[in-house]
């Protein structure tokens, strides 16, 4: 009979351990508490919720994480921890989507867009994921 409670113990305690972390979601909402049912929307947002609880375990969801700004994280979030939700891919990245593009040279395959002006000094072109060459010159 007394092992009975103990087990329930057990149990209680790998249940608590398995919730005590804030869940991050590129569909979620900063105004959630950040739970697996209802996630916060941003990295940046689960580091503040986490500085002001003693639960520092963030897991991210898989999806797109696009940032307008660097993360900061400083000395004191030495104790927290973010990694992938198992099974799932989160990509943070720091990239701009191009729209509105148009095909120029037909012949050539040459398409072009306007990018806004605040992006300054880009190298790197992605499409669909894959690494594009950029055209060097007309």
């Amino acid at each position: 009979m007394r092992l009975f409670p103990c087990v329930s113990l057990v149990l209680l305690l790998a249940a608590t351990a398995a919730t005590a972390q804030i869940y991050v979601s590129p569909r979620g909402n900063d105004q959630n508490p950040g739970t697996a049912a209802r996630p916060v929307l941003t990295i940046q947002h689960a580091l503040a919720l986490s500085r002001r609880s003693s639960n520092h375990r963030i897991a991210l969801r898989g999806g797109t994480y696009r940032l307008a700004a660097p993360i900061h994280i400083s000395a004191e979030d030495s104790d927290i921890t973010l990694k992938a939700t198992p099974g799932e891919r989160p990509v943070i990245s720091g990239a701009i989507r191009i729209t509105g593009w148009r095909e120029v040279d037909s012949h050539r395959n040459l398409w072009s867009a306007s990018v806004p002006a605040s992006v300054v000094n880009s190298r790197q072109l992605y499409v669909n994921g894959v690494r594009a060459t950029r055209t060097r010159g007309w």
